[in-house]
């Protein structure tokens, strides 16, 4: 998976960007059709890879070119059919890869696929797993923070969860804490590991929380671009980070959806549920077109005497159940009003046992997921070669 910025001209702009949104490995950062305002954006980011459209970049000076040259991440550059000339400006913006721009739909992606950076760029890669579900009140946030500890406890190795519910989240105070910062805190200010990890709250050994903000007031200041680099450092100093998400598909959720490993979609038996749930599945596919290696069903209050078994709910959403938490009463409840996650308040019920179930799991199946670089090609050659 990586980040990526478009900057070409209008003919191609909404086109390009299009097809990346339709890519579930890729996450755009933002586009442009105009080289002073793809300047201005890329102050701000840092993508994965550059898609650069020579048609831009006529007027361009050589201060710009040079500057290019010196970016922190690969360039893409679309060429026009006069080739050998461009060829010569794909050096001096170091592009690491030309493609013919009438052949971009056949060219980009197996481009991106050489030259972009993954979003962990070279160390270790963190997984991210999301918890959405597209109504409330189903046992999200219950299952966030439960999930993190199970993980933790498994893996010896330090868990982080980001609550991205921002109006509405209370994953802090399902630990019993007050949150020393909130992810507010990071929307001004170099995003750095110190800035980042300065922002958590420690709930339990190797449990870290990244709080909502503290008033639906500061919500208005969170901007979905800057969550990728905060993701890029979460990876990499979590082994595993746990999102706990608002309903909806607002652009923080889309960004988030498409920069995590797994999503863990919540149902509980009922039809009002089922119906929302079976929406958002058939965005998640036709959509956004995730695959079910990355969309998960999750069956909660399962067992409930709601004459819905798990057949029903997976005939009725076409996906099959993966993970099942059943019904325990006013057992969470009771949990949350200690303040304390339902592993530590009651670890021998049910309910813990089919978290701790899920864990395994999904440490069992963790790859690592690192992203598989092709060799570089001899790009300048071949393009030259095609338009003699």
């Amino acid at each position: 998976m990586f980040t990526v910025y478009v900057a070409v001209a209008r003919d191609l702009e909404d086109a390009i960007v299009s097809e990346l949104k339709g890519h579930s490995d890729v996450v755009l950062l933002g586009s442009a059709h105009d080289i002073s305002t793809a300047l201005r954006d890329l102050s701000q980011a840092r993508p994965g890879a550059l898609i650069l459209d020579d048609a831009i970049l006529t007027d361009a000076s050589s201060e710009i070119l040079a500057g290019f040259s010196n970016a922190p991440y690969p360039v893409i550059l679309l060429a026009g059919a006069e080739g050998p000339l461009v060829a010569k400006r794909a050096l001096a913006i170091g592009a690491k890869d030309l493609i013919d721009r009438l052949e971009w739909q056949h060219e980009l992606f197996p481009a991106l696929e050489r030259v972009a950076l993954p979003i962990a760029g070279d160390k270790r890669e963190g997984r991210v797993i999301s918890i959405f579900s597209s109504k409330g009140g189903v046992g999200k946030t219950m299952l966030s923070a439960n999930l993190a500890v199970s993980l933790a406890d498994k893996v010896h190795d330090p868990v982080v969860v980001v609550d991205l519910d921002l109006t509405f989240g209370d994953i802090a105070a399902l630990f019993g804490t007050t949150p020393k910062a909130t992810i507010r805190d990071l929307m001004n200010g170099p995003l750095t590991l110190q800035a980042v990890m300065a922002s958590l709250t420690e709930v339990l050994p190797h449990v870290s929380v990244l709080a909502a903000p503290r008033t639906p007031e500061e919500v208005e200041d969170i901007r979905a671009e800057m969550l990728v680099p905060i993701f890029q450092v979460l990876r990499q100093a979590f082994h595993f980070v746990v999102v706990d998400l608002s309903p909806g598909y607002d652009q923080i959720n889309v960004t988030t959806l498409d920069l995590s490993d797994v999503v863990l979609v919540i149902t509980t038996p009922d039809v009002v549920t089922l119906r929302a749930v079976a929406q958002s599945l058939r965005l998640f596919r036709q959509g956004f077109h995730y695959d079910d290696k990355k969309v998960r069903l999750v069956l909660n209050r399962s067992g409930s005497k709601t004459g819905i078994t798990v057949q029903d709910v997976a005939a009725t959403l076409k996906q099959p159940v993966l993970y099942e938490l059943p019904t325990e009463g006013n057992l969470p409840a009771r949990a949350a009003n200690q303040g304390e996650p339902l592993l530590r308040f009651d670890p021998q019920s049910s309910l813990a046992e089919a978290i701790n179930e899920m864990a395994s799991r999904l440490i069992q199946e963790e790859t690592g997921r690192r992203h598989k670089r092709r060799g570089p090609r001899a790009w300048l050659e071949s393009f030259t070669r095609r338009h003699r």
